[in-house]
Protein backbone atom coordinates (compact mmCIF):
# COMPACT_ATOMS: atom_id res chain seq x y z
CA UNK A 1 0.00 0.00 0.00
CA UNK A 2 1.53 3.32 -0.58
CA UNK A 3 2.15 5.90 1.82
CA UNK A 4 -0.33 7.57 0.33
CA UNK A 5 -3.20 5.52 1.25
CA UNK A 6 -1.98 4.68 4.50
CA UNK A 7 -1.61 8.40 5.59
CA UNK A 8 -5.41 9.14 4.25
CA UNK A 9 -6.51 5.89 5.78
CA UNK A 10 -5.45 6.63 9.31
CA UNK A 11 -7.17 10.28 8.93
CA UNK A 12 -10.14 8.64 8.42
CA UNK A 13 -9.70 5.89 11.03
CA UNK A 14 -8.97 9.22 13.40
CA UNK A 15 -12.37 10.76 12.04
CA UNK A 16 -14.43 7.89 12.65
CA UNK A 17 -13.02 7.09 16.00
CA UNK A 18 -14.27 10.33 16.86
CA UNK A 19 -17.67 10.27 15.93
CA UNK A 20 -18.20 6.79 17.20
CA UNK A 21 -16.98 8.34 21.01
CA UNK A 22 -19.41 11.08 20.28
CA UNK A 23 -22.42 8.47 19.49
CA UNK A 24 -21.04 6.09 22.34
CA UNK A 25 -21.21 8.60 25.13
CA UNK A 26 -24.13 10.71 23.36
CA UNK A 27 -21.72 13.68 23.18
CA UNK A 28 -23.20 16.67 21.15
CA UNK A 29 -19.63 18.69 20.35
CA UNK A 30 -21.09 20.74 17.15
CA UNK A 31 -24.66 21.88 19.10
CA UNK A 32 -22.84 25.25 19.82
CA UNK A 33 -20.33 25.47 16.94
CA UNK A 34 -19.18 29.23 18.29
CA UNK A 35 -18.15 27.62 21.49
CA UNK A 36 -15.86 24.58 19.11
CA UNK A 37 -14.61 27.23 17.07
CA UNK A 38 -13.32 29.43 20.25
CA UNK A 39 -11.86 26.63 21.45
CA UNK A 40 -10.64 25.24 18.21
CA UNK A 41 -8.93 28.01 16.58
CA UNK A 42 -6.19 29.18 19.05
CA UNK A 43 -4.73 25.86 19.40
CA UNK A 44 -4.62 25.30 16.03
CA UNK A 45 -3.32 28.78 14.84
CA UNK A 46 -0.22 28.59 17.34
CA UNK A 47 0.71 25.04 16.39
CA UNK A 48 -0.20 25.92 12.42
CA UNK A 49 1.93 28.86 13.02
CA UNK A 50 4.99 26.54 14.61
CA UNK A 51 4.78 24.14 11.68
CA UNK A 52 4.85 27.03 9.01
CA UNK A 53 7.63 28.75 10.78
CA UNK A 54 9.67 25.45 11.77
CA UNK A 55 9.08 24.63 7.84
CA UNK A 56 10.31 28.39 6.68
CA UNK A 57 13.41 28.54 8.91
CA UNK A 58 14.61 24.39 7.39
CA UNK A 59 13.90 23.29 10.94
CA UNK A 60 11.89 20.14 10.03
CA UNK A 61 10.45 19.28 6.83
CA UNK A 62 7.56 17.10 5.23
CA UNK A 63 8.48 14.05 3.27
CA UNK A 64 5.76 14.45 -0.07
CA UNK A 65 5.04 10.53 -0.48
CA UNK A 66 3.52 10.37 3.12
CA UNK A 67 1.14 13.19 2.84
CA UNK A 68 -1.91 13.99 0.07
CA UNK A 69 0.38 16.29 -1.86
CA UNK A 70 -1.87 19.04 -1.18
CA UNK A 71 0.27 22.62 0.20
CA UNK A 72 -1.74 24.79 2.17
CA UNK A 73 0.51 27.70 3.19
CA UNK A 74 3.68 25.52 2.65
CA UNK A 75 1.83 22.98 4.73
CA UNK A 76 1.17 19.56 3.08
CA UNK A 77 -2.44 17.92 3.98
Amino acid sequence: MSMFWEYSLYMLAVVFGTVLVNLAFRLKPLRNIRLLISSILPVSLVFISWDVFAVYRSHWSFNMGHTLGIIVINQPL
